[in-house]
């Protein structure tokens, strides 16, 4: 396993529960990747309704949601907060057409919240959370715990050999496979601030709107997340941070005065929007990356989809729409 962000752990962790011998490669410190510079949505309404991109993925992405039921119980420690999503809009009808949207969509809309703040309010249970970084620890002591091995080293295209098999999940770092996986070309980076609160609730539901979402943690409430495409640099930007400072304070003037870090991380995304996920044309080489702002949402129902292609199996009802094969077509 080359890459330990949300993709490489879950198909690590389901990997080593079924009898594999596991190793995860991986340079950085636990959390030092995308998955931890991150909301830990797992949020199929929220996707749909507020990323154009996802307008269409409803089904799926509530395959991912439900598939987190199987990791949870692989990873006893790891939480997942279902207290719901609370979406606000600027006018009833706009409020009224997102839960037309959702219902049509198979979501679970669950009624009207009425006015917050001066928005119309809309609450649904469909959309989950964790915290992203307790979440990698939990899954990481749970993959040792079968006796998965962990290498603070980068994974060459050199030692893929060296393996029955090798499963890419190294996010927007697998470019520099694409040599010897030229399906890896279609990958672009996008970079995405973050603001993690010391005030705000610890708990209850998201609260999400066009442009920012509030996630309340057991350290405070996170803001995000920006989508900055084309960018692959880390560094923090001042006017980045402070409009979406300004949003979050819109969203929840309490955080207009509270103390709060920045944080800034790279996604891989292809031009579907939809991840990388099986064989490719290299032999003995599986890829699993490219998920775009759906990775912890997206990762279990992709660790499934590997391990049955470890086992001989195909990728099921998204094998097609995930093969990194595929010819592109941008929305």
């Amino acid at each position: 396993m080359a890459g330990a962000g949300a993709f490489g752990l879950c198909i690590a962790l389901q990997a080593a529960a079924a009898g594999a011998l596991v190793e995860v490669w991986d340079p950085a410190a636990l959390g030092d990747n995308a998955s931890g510079v991150a909301g830990g949505m797992i949020a199929p309404a929220g996707e749909m309704l507020f990323d154009a991109a996802s307008a269409g993925h409803y089904p799926l992405f509530a395959a991912g949601r439900e598939a987190w039921r199987a990791i949870a119980l692989l990873a006893p420690p790891l939480t997942i907060d279902r207290s719901g999503a609370r979406f606000l809009f600027e006018t009833p009808g706009a409020r009224d057409a997102a839960l037309g949207r959702l219902l049509a969509a198979g979501g679970c809309g669950h009624g009207l919240a009425g006015v917050l703040d001066g928005r119309f309010a809309l609450h649904t249970p469909d959309d989950w959370r964790l915290d992203a970084p307790a979440a990698l620890a939990a899954l990481t002591s749970a993959i040792m715990a079968l006796g998965g091995v962990f290498k603070p080293h980068r994974l060459t295209p050199a030692q893929i050999d060296d393996y029955d098999a090798v499963v890419l999940a190294a996010g927007i770092q697998a470019e520099g496979f694409a040599g010897i996986a030229p399906e890896l070309a279609a990958l672009a980076p996008i970079k995405g601030h973050i603001l993690r609160y010391a005030a705000g609730p610890h708990g209850g539901p998201t609260l999400r709107a066009p442009t920012v979402y509030l996630s309340p943690q057991p350290g405070g409430v996170l803001a995000g997340a920006t989508m900055e495409a084309g960018r692959a640099d880390r560094s923090l930007d001042a006017e980045v941070i402070a409009a979406l400072h300004s949003r979050s304070s819109a969203l929840a003037p309490a955080l207009a005065q509270a103390p709060f870090q920045a944080f800034a991380g790279v996604r891989a995304a292809t031009p579907d929007g939809l991840p990388l996920v099986g064989r490719c044309s290299h032999p003995g080489l599986l890829l699993a990356t490219g998920a775009r702002r759906n990775g912890w949402l997206l990762a279990p129902l992709v660790s499934q989809m590997i391990v049955s292609y470890l086992g001989g199996g195909d990728g099921g009802a998204y094998g097609a729409a995930f093969d990194p094969r595929r010819a592109f077509q941008t929305r």
